[in-house]
C-alpha cells in the first residue's frame, strides 16, 4: 500500500512538472520536418537593448500552393488583411490568387491567360496594391514569325507587337482595366508608368526613341476607356503631383541635360539645366555618372562612381550629388568603395542611405552627412535589400555547409526609421522570405510548394 502511495505521489510529481514547464515554454505549431516545422527555422528577436535573443514562434497556418505553380511574386496588405500572389505553371499560364491573411484561405484566383489575343506575357516583378485597392500588371504581346536564317533553313521566332496592361481589383480579382498600347522604345531615361492620378484616372508614358525626343501620354477612366492621347517634346524621365519632368536635350557626352518641368496641360513650370560632373577630382581621376533619380518632392540624385583612368588599383570611390527642384547643387556625398560591388547609395522613400554589404551597415544620409552607421549582421551580406511599405526590410546571406543539404538562409529583419534590428530568421536553403513585420514572417518553400505564416513569440 505504501509502494502504490509512492507511486501515485510520484506520478503526480511528474504530471505537475510537466504543466509547469508547459506554461512556460511556448510550443510551436508545426510539424516536426524539413518542409518547414518545428526545428526548421530559428527566430531570433531584438530585446530592449538590441541584443538578438532566442524567440520563440507558432504557426498560424500553413498550406500547400498546387505542384505545379512557380510563384513568381507576393504582396502583403495587413490593413486588407490579404496576402496575393502571381503565378506561372509548368505550362506557362500566368495568373493571381488572393489569400486571407488571417486563415490562410484563397478568396479568389484569376487567370491572366486568354484576356488578350496573342501571345501574352508578364514582365511585372514586384506587386503593388494602390492607394484605390487596384493592382498594375504590365505585359507584353507577341507573335510568331516566320525567318530564314543565312543558311537558307526556316525558323519560327517571336516578335514584340505591344505592351499589354492590367488593372486588377484586389478585394474581388476583376479585372477593371484591359490596355493596349503600341510598343514603345524604351531607354535608360524613359519612364513609362504606370500612374494613377488623384482624379482616378489612369495615365500611361510612351517614349518614342531618343531620336525623335517625344513621349506620347494615354489618359484612361476607371473602365479602360482611353480618354485622350497628348504627345509631349522630350522623354518624360518622371511624374508626380502633376507635375512631368522631360529631358529636351544633353551633348555629346551625357554630362549636361536641359530639363522642362511642366503640368497635364503642358504649361511650363520651370526649365533648368544639371551637369552630372559637378565636384573636384584629383589628377587622372574620372567621375562617371551612372543614373539620375528623383525624390518625391522634385529633388533629384545624381548616381557617380569615380576611379583612376590610368592606374586600376587606385582607390576608387561612389558621389551623389543632389539638386533641387529647380536644378542647383545642394549637396555632395562621397564614400570610398575599395570593392565597389559591396557599396551602394540608395533611395528608400524620401531618403537616401549607404548600404555596405562587406561591412553589414546601413547608415542615412541627411543633407550631406553620413549618419552612425547601424550594424545589421556579424557577417558580410549577399547584395540585395528588400524593403516593404511599412519601412520594415531584410538583408540575406547564405551560409554553406560541406553537404548542400545542409545550406541554411540567414535573413537580417529591420526598421528603417530609426534605423534599427528587428529579427534575425534561420532557414533551410529551399526555402525563401516573402514578407515580414515585427511579429510575423511570411516563408515560402520551393521544394514542397508550401507557405507559412508564422507568429513570432517574446
Amino acid at each position: 500500500m505504501m509502494r502504490n502511495k509512492f507511486r501515485m505521489l510520484r506520478t503526480g510529481l511528474t504530471l505537475l512538472l510537466v504543466v509547469i514547464m508547459a506554461s512556460f515554454v511556448p510550443i510551436e505549431v508545426a510539424s516536426a520536418s524539413s518542409k518547414g516545422g518545428a526545428g526548421a527555422y530559428t527566430i531570433k528577436k531584438a530585446d530592449g537593448s538590441g541584443k538578438m535573443k532566442p524567440a520563440y514562434y507558432s504557426t498560424e497556418w500553413k498550406f500547400q500552393f498546387p505542384k505545379d505553380w512557380e510563384i513568381e511574386a507576393t504582396v502583403v496588405d495587413k490593413k486588407r488583411n490579404m496576402m496575393i500572389v502571381l503565378y506561372e505553371t509548368s505550362s506557362k499560364e500566368q495568373g493571381l490568387a488572393s489569400y486571407d491573411l488571417t486563415t490562410g484561405e484563397r478568396t479568389w484566383r484569376i487567370s491572366l491567360a486568354g484576356i488578350f489575343e496573342g501571345e501574352y506575357q508578364t514582365f511585372t516583378e514586384e506587386l503593388e496594391i494602390q492607394r484605390n485597392g487596384e493592382i498594375f500588371i504590365s505585359g507584353v504581346i507577341y507573335k510568331s514569325i516566320t525567318k530564314t536564317s543565312e543558311s537558307g533553313h526556316s525558323y519560327t521566332d517571336r516578335e514584340m507587337v505591344s505592351n499589354a496592361l492590367l488593372t486588377i481589383q484586389s478585394s474581388t480579382g476583376k479585372v477593371t482595366r484591359n490596355i493596349i498600347t503600341p510598343a514603345s522604345n524604351s531607354n535608360d531615361f524613359a519612364e513609362e508608368g504606370p500612374w494613377l492620378l488623384s482624379d482616378g484616372r489612369l495615365m500611361t508614358a510612351s517614349s518614342l526613341g531618343l531620336e525623335s525626343n517625344k513621349t506620347t501620354l494615354r489618359y484612361y477612366d476607371s473602365a479602360g476607356k482611353l480618354l485622350k492621347t497628348a504627345e509631349r517634346n522630350g522623354i518624360l524621365m518622371h511624374f508626380n503631383n502633376n507635375e512631368y519632368v522631360y529631358l529636351l536635350k544633353w551633348d555629346q557626352n551625357f554630362t549636361k541635360y536641359t530639363i522642362a518641368v511642366r503640368d497635364e496641360a503642358d504649361k511650363v513650370l520651370r526649365n533648368y539645366t544639371y551637369k552630372t560632373e559637378q565636384g573636384k577630382l584629383k589628377k587622372n581621376e574620372v567621375e562617371a555618372a551612372w543614373g539620375t533619380r528623383f525624390l518625391p518632392d522634385g529633388k533629384f540624385v545624381v548616381f557617380a562612381d569615380i576611379y583612376n583612368s590610368v592606374n586600376e588599383q587606385a582607390p576608387r570611390s561612389k558621389r551623389i550629388s543632389v539638386f533641387s527642384k529647380h536644378g542647383r547643387l545642394l549637396w555632395m556625398h562621397n564614400i570610398a568603395a575599395p570593392d565597389r560591388d559591396s557599396i551602394y547609395y540608395t533611395i528608400i522613400g524620401d531618403r537616401l542611405y549607404v548600404v555596405d554589404y562587406k561591412a553589414a551597415t546601413l547608415a542615412e544620409i541627411n543633407n550631406g552627412k553620413m549618419m552612425k552607421p547601424v550594424k545589421l549582421a556579424k557577417e558580410s551580406l549577399s547584395e540585395g535589400m528588400t524593403v516593404f511599405a511599412d519601412g520594415t526590410f531584410y538583408t540575406e546571406k547564405l551560409a554553406r555547409d560541406w553537404s548542400a543539404a545542409n545550406n541554411k538562409k540567414h535573413y537580417y529583419i529591420g526598421a528603417l526609421k530609426p534605423i534599427r534590428n528587428i529579427l534575425q530568421v534561420t532557414v533551410p536553403d529551399h526555402t525563401r522570405l516573402e514578407w515580414t513585420d515585427s511579429t510575423q514572417v511570411l516563408l515560402y518553400n520551393y521544394t514542397n510548394k508550401q507557405v507559412s505564416l508564422l507568429r513570432v513569440g517574446k
